[in-house]
Formats: C-alpha cells, sequence, structure tokens
C-alpha cells in the first residue's frame, strides 16, 4: 500500500470519529447547561420573592424597587422584573408598565427545561401582612431572549470531558502517524549511516522504493569517493607540503596574512599574525574591532584614516604603526592592504599582510638618532679614504666650508687643504705622513691644517685623526674643530699681556708683588713714587716689614689674608724711605706664598675727608633741605634737614633720583626747563610742589647749583631748599577769602568781575557764544522772618548744591548778592540756557529744603550781543529777572 492512500485514509476515518464525538458532547453539554441554568434561576427568584415580601412588610411597596433593580443588573437572564397587587403592576425595573393590569402568566413551577425557549413571562405568588391582614404579591418575571439563545454561557464542567477526548484522539493520531511516516524514515537513516544496505521489506511501498535508489546511489558514490579520495590525498600532500612552506616563509619574513569580509566583520588572520600580536595561532575569530583594540593609541587615527580612504577609494594602502601586545610590550608593523569590489565598484573584502618590522624600526631609529647627534656636532667629522675621497661627512664639515654635502662628497680632502705657500696635494701627503708617524707612538694624530671655504675664505683647523681598518680596507676619521677663535684669542692675549705691562708701569696707582716673608719682588713707577725712592731696584732691595708704621697693622693684614685669601682697602700708615708718614689704601690677594697688590695714597683726601666732616656738621644742624647728586640725578648725599621733611631716610634715598619726591603736579615742560638751566650752569630757582613718603604734599622753595672739577666739568649737583608750605596754604587761604563767598563757598562778584572780562575777551576775539543766567530766591524775607536766618543761611548753601550738582565745569557760579544768584555760560547760546534755567527751577522746586519746606526761584536769561557793554549785558538779564518775578515769580523769562 502507498503512503498517499495510507495517510488518506487515516485522515478519513480521524475525521469521522471527531465529528461524531464533538456533535455528541455539544448536544449533551447544551441539554446540561439549559438545565442547570433553569434551576438555578427558579433558586434566585424564590429567593428574590421572600426578601422582596419580607421587605414590603417592613418599609412599603416603593421600597421593592432598588432590590428589582439590584437583582436585574446581577441577572442577565432577566429582561425587566415587576409586582403585581390585585392584578395590577406597582412597582417595576420598566416604568411603562407601572399601574398597568396584568393577566397571569405561565407559573414558575409549571416551567421545565424544554419550555424555556417557548415561554417569554413567567410569575410567582408570595405573600406578607400589611396590618395584620394577609395580602399575595405576584412577582413576574420577564426572560431575556437575546441572552438565553446566545453561546455567551458559562460553560459546565463538561467542557473538561471534551478536552481529555480531543487529547487522547491527538495522542493516538500522533502516535499512528509515527509509525506511518517517522519509524519508517529513522530506520532508512539508521541503514544510511551504518553504511548498511541490503534487502528489506517494508509495509509501505514508498519507502521500500526510496531505499532501493539509495543502495544504487550508495554503491555508485562508494565507486565515486574511492577515486576521489586517492586525488584527495595527493592534493592534500601537495598542499600540505605547501602550507609547511608557506608558514615557514611566514615565519622566517615575520609576514603574516590577512583576509577581511567587510559583510559579517570577520578577519582571517594566519598564523604568523598571530605570533606577530603575541598571541596563540588560532585562538579566536579577529574582528576589525579586535586589531584596532591592538593598535596603540596614538596610532589609531592614522591606521583608521588609512583604511577609511582605501574604502573609499578603492586603491590599496601602506601604514607603519605601533601595536601593544597583551603583556604590555609594544612592537612596530608595517601593514599593506587592498581592497576588493563587486560587480558595483562597492568594497566586499580587503586582503593584505602585516609585517614585524620591530628591529628594523629600531635600527634605523638608532641610525637616525646617531646621524643627528653626529649633524649636531659642532666639529666637523670627515670619514675618507687613504686616496682622500670622502665616505661620510657631517652636517658641520659642509656647511661651515659653504658647501651642499653632494657638492663635498664629490670633492677630496686635497681640494680643501689650503696653504699661501704649497698645493693642496702637497700639505695632504705630508699630513698622511704625520698621521703615520703619531700613531706608531699613540692611538691617534693631532694636527694644524687650513681648510679653503667655497668663498674663497679659509678657516684654521686643529684635527684629530685615527685609522680605521675594515677587511682589507683602510679609513680615516678625523674631527676637525674651528680655532679661529683659538687663534684670535692668543693673538689677543699678546696684546692685552702687552698692554697690561704698560697699563701696569703707567698706572697711577701703586702696584706690587711680594713674598708672605717681605721679599718686593716687583713694584712699578707708581709705587716707588708713592713710598719715595730713586727706583724699582732700589725698593725691591728693601723687605717690605719696614714700611709698615705700625707692625700690628702688618700683623692684622697678613692675619685676615691668609684667612680670608684676600684683603679689601684697608687702611694702612706708611713710612717712606725720608720716614715721611702716609695713609694708604691696600688691596692685595695672595696665591701660595705670592702676594699680588694695589697701594693707593689717600694722605690728602683723608685730611679733605676731615674738612669735609666738619662741612657735614655744619650742614645737619641747619634746617634746610639739602641734597647731593650725581651728574645724572642719583642722590649721593640728603641732610638730617631732609629725612625729617620728607620722612624718607638716607638708605630709602641714597642710590635713587630725585624722582622718588614727585608729586605729578608739574608737567614735563617744568622739568625739561629746569634740567636746561642747570646744565648751562645757571643756577635754577624755583618753587617745587613734592610728595613726602606718607603722601602728604609739601611746598619747596628750591635752589639748584652745579658743582665743576678741575676741567670746568659738571660733576655733580647741589639742592638747598625751605619748606614753604605753611606760607603758600597761607597766601591761598586768603587768595580763597578775596575770591569766594564766605557763606556759600562759590565765586563772590569781585572774583566774577575778573573773570567776566577774561570770557568778553574770548568771545569777542573767537565769537564764540556766552549767556547769563541771573536768578533768586523767591520770598526768602519771609524765610528769614519766621524761620530765623540760620534757616535762611542752609537754604541758600542747599541752593547752591543743587545748582552745582547740574551746571558744567566751565560754568562761573557767582553770589551776585544776598539771595540772587548768576551763573556766566561759556560756549552757551540762548535757547540752550533756557534750557538750563528750566533745569534748575524745576530742581529747586522739586527740593525740600528742611523746616523751610518747598521754595521757588525766578529767572532772567539773555545772550551776548556785539555792541553789549559789561553793565548792558547784566542790566538785560536783570531786566528779564524782574519781569519774571512781576509776572507772579517761578520762572524763567528770556531776552533773546
Amino acid at each position: 500500500m502507498s503512503l498517499k492512500r495510507v495517510n488518506l485514509l487515516f485522515v478519513l476515518v480521524l475525521g469521522i470519529v471527531m465529528y461524531g464525538g464533538f456533535f455528541y458532547t455539544y448536544s449533551a453539554t447544551n441539554k446540561y447547561f439549559e438545565n442547570e441554568s433553569l434551576q438555578r434561576m427558579k433558586k434566585d427568584i424564590l429567593e428574590l420573592g421572600y426578601s422582596i415580601a419580607t421587605l414590603i412588610e417592613n418599609n412599603g411597596v416603593e421600597s421593592s424597587k432598588k432590590l428589582l433593580q439590584k437583582s436585574l443588573q446581577a441577572n442577565k437572564e432577566y429582561k425587566t422584573l415587576s409586582i403585581a397587587i390585585d392584578d395590577k403592576i406597582v412597582v417595576s425595573t420598566d416604568i411603562n408598565k407601572i399601574n398597568t393590569d396584568y393577566y397571569a402568566d405561565s407559573h414558575l413551577d409549571t416551567l421545565y427545561d424544554y419550555e424555556l425557549e417557548g415561554h417569554k413571562v413567567f410569575y410567582k405568588e408570595f405573600a406578607y401582612f400589611d396590618k395584620g391582614k394577609r395580602v399575595y404579591l405576584n412577582l413576574i418575571i420577564d426572560l431575556n431572549d437575546d441572552y438565553i439563545k446566545s453561546d455567551n454561557k458559562e460553560l459546565p464542567s463538561f467542557v473538561i470531558t471534551i478536552l481529555i477526548y480531543f487529547i487522547i484522539l491527538m495522542a493516538v493520531f500522533l502516535i499512528a502517524l509515527y509509525y506511518i511516516n517517522i519509524l519508517p524514515i529513522l530506520r532508512l537513516s539508521k541503514y544510511v549511516k551504518r553504511n548498511e544496505f541490503y534487502p528489506i521489506n517494508f509495509f509501505i511501498k514508498d519507502y521500500a522504493s526510496l531505499y532501493n535508489s539509495f543502495t544504487s546511489k550508495y554503491n555508485e558514490i562508494a565507486l565515486l569517493n574511492k577515486t576521489l579520495e586517492d586525488k584527495v590525498a595527493n592534493r592534500t600532500k601537495l598542499v600540505s607540503k605547501t602550507n609547511i612552506l608557506f608558514k615557514e616563509a611566514q615565519k622566517l619574513t615575520k609576514i603574516g596574512n590577512w583576509e577581511w569580509n567587510l559583510s559579517d566583520n570577520t578577519i582571517v588572520w594566519s598564523d604568523e599574525i598571530y605570533v606577530i600580536f603575541g598571541l596563540q595561532p588560532q585562538e579566536f575569530l579577529a574582528t576589525y574591532e579586535t586589531f584596532i583594540n591592538t593598535v596603540h593609541a596614538e596610532d589609531k587615527a592614522l591606521v583608521q584614516d588609512a583604511v577609511s580612504k582605501a574604502l573609499q577609494s578603492g586603491e590599496e594602502y601602506s601604514v607603519k604603526h605601533r601595536i601593544v601586545l597583551p603583556d604590555g610590550s609594544e612592537r612596530v608593523v608595517y601593514e599593506k592592504g587592498k581592497v576588493e569590489l563587486d560587480e558595483n565598484n562597492k568594497p566586499i573584502r580587503m586582503m593584505g599582510t602585516v609585517q614585524d618590522i620591530t628591529q628594523s624600526f629600531k635600527r634605523e631609529q638608532e641610525l637616525e638618532f646617531q646621524s643627528r647627534l653626529l649633524n649636531s656636532v659642532t666639529d666637523s667629522i670627515l670619514v675618507h679614504n687613504i686616496d682622500g675621497s670622502f665616505i661620510y661627512v657631517n652636517e658641520s664639515a659642509y656647511a661651515t666650508r659653504g658647501y651642499t654635502k653632494d657638492e663635498l662628497m664629490s670633492m677630496k680632502v686635497q681640494d680643501l687643504d689650503y696653504s699661501d705657500e704649497k698645493e693642496g696635494s702637497e700639505i695632504y701627503n705630508e699630513n698622511i705622513k704625520k698621521i703615520k708617524a703619531q700613531l706608531e707612538k699613540n692611538h691617534h694624530a693631532v694636527f694644524e691644517v687650513s681648510h679653503k671655504c667655497k668663498s674663497g675664505t679659509s678657516i684654521p683647523l686643529e684635527v684629530t685623526s685615527r685609522l680605521m681598518n675594515e677587511g682589507n680596507k683602510t679609513y680615516i676619521i678625523s674631527i676637525a674643530r674651528d680655532i679661529s677663535e683659538r687663534k684670535i684669542m692668543d693673538m689677543s692675549l699678546k696684546i692685552s699681556e702687552k698692554r697690561y705691562r704698560t697699563l701696569v708701569e703707567n698706572s697711577q696707582v701703586g702696584i706690587f708683588t711680594s713674598t708672605i716673608g717681605g721679599k718686593i719682588i716687583y713694584v712699578n713707577d707708581a709705587m716707588v713714587h708713592i713710598m719715595d725712592y730713586e727706583s724699582a731696584e732700589d725698593m725691591c732691595s728693601y723687605n717690605s716689614s719696614r714700611i709698615y708704621k705700625y707692625s700690628n697693622e702688618r700683623i692684622e693684614f697678613l692675619k685676615e689674608l691668609t684667612a680670608k685669601g684676600k684683603v679689601e682697602e684697608i687702611e694702612i700708615h706708611v713710612l717712606t724711605k725720608n720716614n715721611d708718614e702716609k695713609i694708604v689704601l691696600l688691596s692685595a690677594h695672595i696665591e701660595g706664598e705670592i702676594i699680588s697688590g694695589i697701594v693707593m695714597d689717600i694722605t690728602e683726601s683723608k685730611k679733605s675727608m676731615q674738612e669735609i666732616t666738619k662741612l657735614s656738621k655744619a650742614i645737619e644742624e641747619i634746617d634746610d633741605i639739602i641734597m647731593i647728586s650725581d651728574r645724572t640725578g642719583v642722590l649721593t648725599f640728603v641732610n638730617d634737614a631732609y629725612v625729617v621733611h620728607t620722612g624718607f631716610t638716607r638708605e630709602e634715598s641714597i642710590g635713587k633720583t630725585a624722582s622718588i619726591l614727585k608729586s605729578g603736579k608739574h608737567d614735563k615742560t617744568f622739568y625739561t626747563d629746569m634740567w636746561k638751566q642747570i646744565l648751562s650752569d645757571k643756577v635754577f630757582r624755583g618753587v617745587f610742589v613734592n610728595r613726602k613718603k606718607d603722601g602728604e604734599l609739601y611746598y619747596e622753595e628750591k635752589t639748584i647749583s652745579a658743582i665743576k672739577n678741575e676741567e670746568d666739568e659738571i660733576i655733580s649737583f647741589v639742592s638747598t631748599g625751605k619748606d614753604i608750605t605753611q606760607r603758600i596754604e597761607m597766601q591761598q587761604d586768603l587768595e580763597k577769602l578775596a575770591s569766594t563767598d564766605q557763606l556759600t563757598g562759590i565765586y563772590n562778584r569781585h572774583k566774577f568781575e575778573e573773570l567776566f572780562k577774561l570770557e568778553l575777551e574770548r568771545v569777542a576775539r573767537y565769537k564764540n557764544p556766552l549767556s547769563i543766567i541771573l536768578f533768586d530766591i523767591d520770598f526768602f524775607k519771609k524765610i528769614n522772618d519766621t524761620h530765623g536766618h540760620d534757616v535762611g543761611d542752609t537754604v541758600l548753601k542747599s541752593i547752591v548744591s543743587v545748582v552745582i550738582e547740574n551746571i558744567r565745569n566751565i560754568d562761573i557760579f557767582v553770589r551776585w548778592g544776598g539771595e540772587e544768584f548768576l551763573i556766566l555760560c561759556p560756549e552757551t547760546d540762548s535757547e540752550n540756557a533756557v534750557i538750563l534755567a528750566q533745569k534748575l527751577r524745576i530742581k529747586i522746586e522739586s527740593t525740600t529744603f528742611g523746616v523751610a519746606g518747598n521754595v521757588t526761584s525766578s529767572f532772567g536769561v539773555t545772550s551776548y550781543r556785539e555792541d553789549d557793554t559789561e553793565n548792558s549785558f547784566i542790566k538785560r538779564a536783570d531786566d528779564c529777572l524782574y519781569k519774571a518775578k512781576h509776572e507772579g515769580r517761578n520762572r524763567v523769562v528770556a531776552i533773546l
């Protein structure tokens, strides 16, 4: 029988059995559900009826309405619920039925399950007591046919029976399928795996046919497989051999190959790449991210950029970079790669190689470092053959001679050797002989030679050479040092020595050399002159101990000299050859047993200092400020009066210029004129505004004069001064009293007349506008009479403050008299003067002046005319003020 027929028959039988079982189960379940539903409904109605009867008996008929509604919501089988008493419906969930007549329908007790669909309305009677009388009511139930006929009802426990039935059927079905379909296939699979192909009978002919086909193909494959095995064995041997050779080649060259599949981001590495990266061969499946994580952090951007450009352009790339091994060590690799594109020119694969170049890279770095090191040497390094041809030259060798590296490498040493008397080849041959002769005694040879530069000049050199043998060849390595400066220094030293001797011999200071025991070795002419000897030979014949007048001074001198190695400017009393006493200033140093020193005769200067000391004491006693400075203005002396008046100590002043006293009150022209005058040998007299150390200003009446030397050259300046601060301040107070109003502090009428004349002259010269604002305080007499003159004075001062805050610095504000004020406004026309006057009027009006309260003021404004005199100009402003007061006060009147 065929598999198709068996499966068809099996499905047909299973379908009939399952349909019959389902129909039977459905019918039984449905009948059971209806019966159970009817019994439950009867039970619920009885409980509801008894509850309603009890409720009505206690609370009346209307109290049953809520219970009916609640029961209707809880039972989906009911459509409406009603209560009828005496054949009339008194309560219902359907308001349309209330107070309608009721005709008896089917009774609940006569209702059976098969009648459930045939009757929609039925009733049940109940009784209750009303005032001791028994009353009967009917509970009427209208069924919900839509719900009863629907399938949305709870399934009874028979559903479990149905499920078990279907599970059993499915199990039988699966077992049958297993024996019909799966078991034969498993048997076939077992025979195929074991290669057991011998005649077997199957119940289903399809499997028998399949088995026979397997058997036939197996025999064919077995024959073909034997042939392939022979070929594969031979090819495997060849590939294995090639693979071994390839791995050995990669190992020797430290080159590994890789292939990156871009579609799945996998990379296939050869074993050598794993070794290069410090890993076990084929330790894991590599990815691009794995590779990038091994790249040194500083080289990642370089590698990623190279790969990205290759993927975009499709071109090959090569890059050197560092990798970090798992143990933290680093290697340098050289990576090459190329991109394989598909038919749409999109990259699908990359292939390439990785080579470990760590050793060669280190050698390159070492060679580069050595090259930089040799090129950083300022001396010339030359390596050449015996015939003079160059093998290596450093940067200094060709740069100092003015050649390029290629130019110098094409030359020979003979082309550089230079002398005015000999050819280069002759000089070179002589130097080769010197080298060989010196090398027989030492390991190196040193000699001097001159090299000719490209510019035609020559440089003297000190050359140190060695021979180097390599195989059958001999090379000469030379280090040539430019000794131009040394030559110049030698020459300068000879000249300096000659000059020194000349200087010593002609010096005005005594110079000597002696032993520590007192034997005089050398003295110059100045020393002979100071000590009154006939000659240097004469003085050298004596011991230096006889020169000291006081032996203790010599002892102290030698003690300090041997302890410190030198002494500086100590005073010694000496005796000349004629036994005259002199005072000298001695400085000396000692080296071994030899003392070298200088002697300066200060006998006359000591006398002068004594006179100066007397003069200084006199200077310190006076109160005048005295300063002495050098020609550049640096202070060299200040007296006590200077310290008292300025607050600066001597230590803070000497060595600095007098600018420490500058106050900033004088301009640059003042000091320029002062220097011009004193440098021309004239006496400068003037008043300085200076600043003390504490910042306080003071006035000094000063005289500055120059001091000259014997050659009539100015060598210093002497300044004498008096502090006249009190006098100046008194003058300023007098001037202020003469020009300002004592009460308000602004200009008075006298000062105004002085300033007014100047402004009128300026207007006449430059034709600039000029305006006058004249104003006074309204009803000021009333303020004085009511509050007293003190309050009036306070009002005046307060108004002055208000005005000052609102006018310019160039405006001239004057107390004209009593409560009347005048403002002279330069560079101001009448229109702007009126604006200012209105502003002042409003400010005064809006200010509260203490107990005086608010005050107003009247203003007169006018501008200067070409034909105006002083009186006519002011008279016009006064007329305007009069008009403002006449028109009601607190206003501005102007004549333009």
